[in-house]
């Protein structure tokens, strides 16, 4: 068996008092490890949504999910390479990225819906926001989709590689949320959700690879330059 050969589990929840599991994708090696201890995904699809790879927008991740004492394979998904994309589920389908550049998204019983085609990897775990599916690419751009079909809606390019997960905020001011997220050209960029426009950036001094958390109305996130800003969301 390839090492490198990447499947998606999900887990029988039926088997186990209405519980089951979602785990990230892997390697044949690791699969095990997986299903003992990430995130439950698999009952949150059936139950409730996981917009982004950590539940929130103060990425706490928790959940009131609970994990089986033993579980069950209920069937696998292969895709192309490997993935490194945590998914992210809105109740309905569930949607992770792959080092294929393709954007998967499948229902609960594993069926592909509909795939998404990019130039590079998708390395970043998407983000769901208000029907849109958020995810950012190896060529720096963000790319938003229609959650149910999968056609692009729009996109943002940035200067540098797009490695972490976006997050959002709603903004009175404006009445609308906003899309923030870091790139390998040092910035923090903040769109509006649903054009895409850019709304402001903030500059660091290096590569900026993690996912920001919210506290109120301030991001805080960090990168490699070893600080960790505090940004108001609405001014920058």
């Amino acid at each position: 068996m390839n090492p490198k050969t990447l499947y998606l589990y999900l887990i029988d929840s039926n088997r186990h008092n209405g519980s089951g599991i979602l785990s990230t994708p892997c390697t044949i090696k690791t699969k095990i490890l997986v299903l003992l201890f990430l995130i439950p995904l698999w009952i949150l699809a059936q139950t409730h949504s996981w917009n982004n790879y950590r539940g929130n927008e103060a990425l706490t991740g928790v959940t009131k999910a609970k994990i089986p004492a033993k579980a069950a394979l209920l069937r696998t998904f292969k895709a192309a390479d490997m993935i490194k994309s945590s998914p992210v589920t809105d109740g309905k389908n569930i949607y992770f990225g792959s080092n294929d550049g393709t954007l998967y998204a499948l229902d609960k019983t594993g069926r592909q819906v509909w795939t998404f085609k990019t130039v590079t990897a998708l390395e970043a775990p998407p983000l769901l926001v208000d029907g849109l599916v958020l995810i950012g690419s190896l060529e720096g751009i963000m790319f938003a989709l229609d959650a149910q079909t999968g056609k692009e809606k729009w996109h943002y390019k940035t200067d540098g590689q797009i490695s972490g997960s976006a997050n959002r905020s709603f903004q009175a001011s404006r009445k609308s949320k906003q899309i923030f997220f870091g790139s390998y050209d040092f910035f923090l960029h903040t769109v509006d959700a649903q054009t895409g426009k850019l709304l402001w950036k903030y500059e660091t001094d290096n590569y900026i690879n993690g996912a920001p958390a919210v506290y109120k109305n301030q991001t805080v996130f960090g990168g490699c330059d070893g600080f960790l800003p505090l940004v108001d969301l609405t001014t920058g």
